[in-house]
């Protein structure tokens, strides 16, 4: 695999995780390319401008079992915020972000 080539990561971790969830090594790839992705858009990840928009109710959350940095990234998809700007108001590392956001989505809370 070639040097910045986030799609064919992308494509190797997905496929690597969709075999074996609980393959943590896996999952912090697809998030790592992922948040690469959002600075570096191709085809199969967002770019920083993709705005989240929210799926769910709130009424709807309460029975799934969100983490309260999951809520509190969840109080920036507004619809109008894009992904940069949720990074740069959340005030959080990217990192814990991404996790969040692929979570958000992983459980229909979220599309981006």
């Amino acid at each position: 695999m070639a040097a910045h080539d986030y799609d064919g990561a992308l494509v190797a971790a997905t496929a690597l995780f969709q075999r074996d969830p609980g393959h943590e090594s896996a999952r912090k790839i697809k998030t790592r390319v992922a948040f690469q992705g959002a600075t570096h858009p191709t085809s199969a990840s967002p770019g920083a401008r993709a705005i989240p928009r929210r799926q769910m109710a709130w009424d709807d959350l309460h029975q799934l079992e969100l983490r309260r940095e999951d809520v509190f990234v969840l109080t920036f998809v507004d619809g109008s915020n894009d992904l940069e700007t949720i990074l740069d108001m959340a005030g959080l590392p990217s990192y814990v972000i991404s996790n969040c956001l692929e979570r958000l989505v992983s459980l229909g809370v979220i599309a981006i």
